[in-house]
């Protein structure tokens, strides 16, 4: 009896613990990459390459759910077509790693790290459901304080640079590999402070305004693209999945409130022309590119010929940088579209099965019932994000961002979970 109430009071936290991990995971990783000379050392290469933080979180994430039982839920309640179909993914994703000479290891690596991330997502949802005790709105307003807390450290590192002129900014900003990234991170965060603005009505609501603002200010000088066009689909989409529980009103001063940011994020001095909401509008137009898409169509093409060349398993998750930079000399660990990363990758075999996976969870989502409208908002928004700005970026292949939007999407499977399944003793 003592032990299974021990096992009811960890349940109980254990929600807690997993969400302000995740939240964290951004600025863990930014302290262990700071560098003010702009030149990272070898040891913090290997923590952004490789995502070590990343999968020590999703590592601590899926020993969580394996102490409440996850293992016994997959056996019992997972039903079989689901199990062959995960397990024909895995199949094939190994078969393409070994199927190619050069780089087995380090495919075999990301192949691995890649369904990690997947356990991880599967594995939150189990800690979340297996909590009677667990809050959405404390739950999103956590991962919301996990982008102040980033945000602070980035402008106090930026702010301790002593050679700002000769800084290399795209790349030397901790905890990311390119400015770029920290731009989707920002993105994939803000999102749960939109949700607690357009749905919370208590004073929260407020200070998940400001911290939008702060977040917004701070999206733009980074100079993201895709993270706003991104984040102008999902939030479309999300709005209208909830239609009836967000007032136009607060729709209206979200919008004026992200408009303001925008203004106030010209006043701030840029490094560099690749930073600023003008460098946004600069490269969305024919003066600068010669196509909108910044040398994407050109990588693009290039993929879908290589793809052509191993068509049904693909070349093996983690060889296309390799692979490009011989034959192209492309500085690109994925194409920058989670389709052709998959076909890359898989193959037609792998990318018809993640592709299968992906239409059943969104279809899913967008039938389950809308037990919390918070958290029905962040698991669509989330989803559509990853989907939006991973036809541009390389959403998919990048473990931050995945485990950030898994975040995100979690609560709403694991509420609906609780409505349908009788609650376990003592949970």
């Amino acid at each position: 009896m003592i032990n299974r109430l021990r096992t009811s009071v960890a349940s109980q936290q254990n929600w807690f613990f997993a969400i302000a991990a995740i939240s964290m995971t951004p600025l863990i990783q930014a302290l262990l990459t700071t560098t003010l000379d702009g030149y990272v050392t070898y040891p913090q290469a290997l923590i952004r390459v490789l995502s070590l933080v990343t999968i020590l979180t999703d590592t601590l994430i899926v020993g969580m759910a394996m102490k409440l039982g996850f293992l016994r839920y997959i056996r019992v309640e997972v039903s079989v077509g689901a199990k062959i179909t995960f397990a024909g993914l895995f199949t094939v994703a190994l078969l393409s790693v070994f199927a190619h000479e050069g780089q087995v290891l380090f495919s075999l690596f990301i192949t691995l790290r890649f369904f990690l991330q997947l356990a991880a997502l599967f594995s939150l949802i189990h800690i979340l459901a297996s909590s009677h005790a667990f809050d959405a709105n404390r739950y999103f307003t956590v991962m919301a304080s996990g982008a102040v807390f980033y945000v602070a450290y980035l402008v106090l590192v930026i702010a301790m640079i002593p050679e700002p002129a000769t800084f290399q900014w795209s790349g030397g900003l901790p905890s990311a590999t390119s400015v770029r990234h920290i731009g989707n991170y920002l993105a994939i965060l803000l999102l749960a402070a939109v949700g607690l603005f357009l749905l919370l009505n208590d004073r929260r609501r407020w200070i998940a305004l400001g911290v939008i603002f702060v977040v917004t200010v701070f999206l733009a000088w980074t100079g993201s693209r895709a993270a706003f066009l991104g984040l102008t689909l999902a939030l479309a989409v999300a709005i209208y999945v909830v239609r009836g529980t967000v007032s136009a009103s607060r729709i209206s001063i979200l919008s004026v409130t992200c408009f303001a940011a925008m203004l106030a994020t010209i006043l701030l001095p840029v490094p560099d022309s690749s930073f600023g909401i003008m460098r946004m509008i600069s490269a969305s137009g024919a003066r600068q590119h010669s196509d909108i898409s910044s040398g994407r169509t050109v990588v693009w093409k290039h993929t879908i010929d290589e793809i052509a060349a191993a068509p049904i398993i693909g070349h093996g998750a983690g060889r296309f940088l390799g692979n490009m930079d011989a034959k192209y000399r492309y500085d690109l660990d994925n194409p920058h579209n989670f389709v052709l990363q998959f076909a890359y990758d898989w193959g037609i075999a792998g990318l018809a099965i993640a592709l299968l996976l992906l239409m059943l969870g969104g279809v899913k989502m967008f039938i389950l019932p809308i037990v919390s409208p918070l958290a029905t908002f962040c698991a669509v928004s989330g989803l559509m994000l990853m989907l939006s700005i991973g036809m541009l970026e390389g959403m998919f292949y990048h473990p931050l961002k995945m485990l950030l939007a898994s975040a995100l999407v979690a609560p709403a499977f694991a509420l609906a979970r609780q409505q349908q399944t009788p609650a376990p003793a003592f949970c």
